[in-house]
């Protein structure tokens, strides 16, 4: 009679201890379930912040790159003067310096020995300081002054050009007359201007585009020119520690656990 409940009671504890072990490897198995998608969900939100950062840092350059290359033409070739080392002050002290027309000339001079500007001193113009040169032109074609023309205008000397900005001043309150300036807008016509009366009075009188300030322009060059973040790179690599960390280092680390929990039974 003893040995049948000691029998009975060896088969419940064996099946007490199978369903045990039946559930801790469920409860482990449903465990590792939970971990492996947490961590995935992890390493994907570290990999989608890396490629955002990424993302908003190729947008900044190209906002930058963007603004500097919409300044107004003037303001652009400063810019290039700059970057070339050929001009050192600011955009200010620039256009101060060629103002001009005779500075003007040394400064298409300078451009076109550097190789920045390949067409003539007349397209230069028209490009760069488009009020100075409409103005010339316009002197030019109401009082036939050949000197202004395209094949005098560079060998003038200081004199002449100090002269001529006392005339130009008078000139420029002539051309407040509006039949004198639809006699001027005529002759701009006959020379192939296709440019209404309104945007040649623009071209007269209106003040040049501004542009933005030489601070500015330092903030979007440093921007530019910043060295290149590696998010994406620190969120791989941020990746690979974590999947590191939770399965070989893990599972190891649980092996020696049971290793030292079967030495430790062993001995009792």
């Amino acid at each position: 009679m003893n040995t049948n409940t000691e029998k009975d009671n060896l088969v419940d504890n064996m099946s007490n201890n199978n369903q045990k072990v039946r559930f801790n490897v469920k409860r482990m198995i449903a465990m590792e379930f939970i971990y492996i998608v947490g961590i995935s969900i992890c390493c994907f939100l570290i990999h989608e912040i890396g490629n955002y950062c990424n993302l908003q840092y190729k947008a900044e350059i190209e906002r930058a790159t963007k603004t500097l290359d919409g300044l107004p033409q003037r303001q652009l070739l400063w810019y290039k003067l700059r970057k070339h080392k050929l001009y050192n002050s600011n955009y200010q002290k620039f256009k101060e310096d060629y103002k001009f027309s005779e500075d003007q000339i040394l400064l298409f001079k300078l451009v076109t020995n550097n190789g920045l500007f390949t067409k003539d001193f007349m397209d230069f113009r028209v490009k760069y300081f488009k009020k100075e040169a409409i103005l010339d032109d316009s002197y030019y074609l109401f009082y036939d002054d050949y000197r202004l023309g395209d094949e005098y205008i560079q060998n003038n000397d200081k004199e002449f050009w100090n002269d001529l900005r006392k005339k130009q001043e008078k000139f420029k309150m002539l051309l407040k007359n509006d039949s004198i300036l639809k006699v001027l807008y005529s002759r701009f016509v006959l020379t192939g201007y296709r440019g209404s009366v309104d945007r040649f009075k623009t071209l007269l009188f209106e003040p040049d585009q501004e542009g933005i300030s030489t601070s500015e322009v330092d903030k979007l060059e440093e921007i530019i020119n910043q060295e290149i973040p590696q998010y994406q790179k620190i969120a791989d690599n941020a990746i690979l520690i974590i999947l590191l960390l939770f399965y070989p280092l893990r599972y190891l680390i649980m092996g020696l656990k049971w290793s030292f929990r079967q030495i430790g039974a062993f001995k009792s």
